[in-house]
């Protein structure tokens, strides 16, 4: 389907998740007839509202049983179902970890879990709220594809891109209303293939998620100091566009990951991984949560503690440049 920069607009004001859900999943139902939509108490804050008013009888809210919704899920995929099960990412990629591998990685079953108000996205609710883990647990389980999109145009696309594909997907989401827009017009959306959003002679920033914006940001900044930074969006954290990575690596000294994720694990270490074993000069930094635990606030507050907004990263890259 073809998007108009009109609805893309809107879907912005939406946030990833009512995008996700309440434009993508409805694309995914006029086609899918074994579609289900599995939530444990998040049905009207994460954007299902039209599709249970729709399909009521393909709408389950297990309430808060993070577990159960799992086993739910697993049951009905192992029915021939394509399940569409969320929640808080906090609480499904912790809480129900154990759920989670055995019945989507172990099993190899057609369940993809949509992580709501992953990252620093709750904000004053603490930090049994957040969550900067996610994507090195998916990262860790054989047969999972793990998306990570960078605003709600994306998050649309992904959501239908994975109804094509069989087996556990795990798609990361991120802030609420108003996100920034990545994206004004439509574009090409592949799993796994990353996205040149910005060409640089300099360097280059690997970016997820919302700090996909950020690193566009700090471009910007960069190039009025002299400095022409690459911006390439790595949308699929799993498989991951090795070869892509690999080009970048023979064509610039210094390659910056910037996530609003723990570096430990994220889209750095996935990175990491890959130059690690192939025959490369490029150095890698890691922009992200640095391993630790930061006050509560609103998100710049919080980015601020970790260097992740524009203007921080780049400054580092500015930095590290200059050594």
């Amino acid at each position: 389907m073809t998007y108009k920069p009109l609805a893309i607009k809107s879907m912005a004001k939406l946030g990833m998740h009512s995008a996700f859900f309440g434009v993508g999943l409805l694309e995914v139902a006029e086609k899918r007839d074994d579609l289900y939509a599995i939530t444990a108490d998040m049905g009207g804050y994460s954007g299902l509202d039209r599709f249970a008013a729709l399909y009521p009888n393909k709408f389950v809210n297990v309430g808060i049983q993070e577990q159960n919704m799992m086993g739910v899920s697993c049951g009905l995929a192992l029915e021939g179902k394509m399940v569409y099960a969320t929640t808080y990412t906090a609480f499904a990629l912790v809480r129900a970890m154990e759920q989670v591998r055995h019945n989507m990685s172990v099993l190899n079953t057609n369940i993809k879990l949509i992580g709501h108000s992953a990252g620093y996205s709750m904000e004053t609710l603490g930090k049994s709220h957040w969550a900067t883990e996610d994507l090195a647990f998916t990262r860790a389980l054989p047969n999972f594809t793990v998306i990570s999109p960078a605003d709600s145009l994306e998050a649309v696309k992904a959501c239908t891109a994975i109804a094509e594909m069989q087996g556990p997907v795990y798609v990361r989401l991120c802030g609420s209303r108003n996100c920034n827009m990545v994206y004004t017009e439509d574009y090409d959306f592949e799993i796994g293939k990353g996205i040149t959003l910005r060409e640089g002679a300099d360097t280059v920033i690997l970016a997820t998620g919302r700090a996909v914006y950020e690193a566009l940001r700090a471009a910007e900044q960069l190039a009025a100091v002299g400095i022409s930074a690459a911006v390439v969006n790595i949308h699929t954290i799993k498989p991951l566009d090795d070869a892509l990575v690999l080009s970048l690596a023979q064509r610039y000294r210094d390659i910056f990951t910037v996530e609003e994720h723990n570096i430990v694990g994220g889209l750095g270490s996935a990175v990491s991984d890959l130059l690690a074993q192939q025959p490369s000069h490029a150095i890698l930094h890691k922009l992200g949560m640095q391993d630790q635990h930061y006050n509560l606030g609103d998100t710049e507050y919080i980015w601020r503690q970790a260097g992740i907004c524009g203007d921080q990263i780049a400054a580092s890259v500015q930095a590290y440049l200059a050594k």
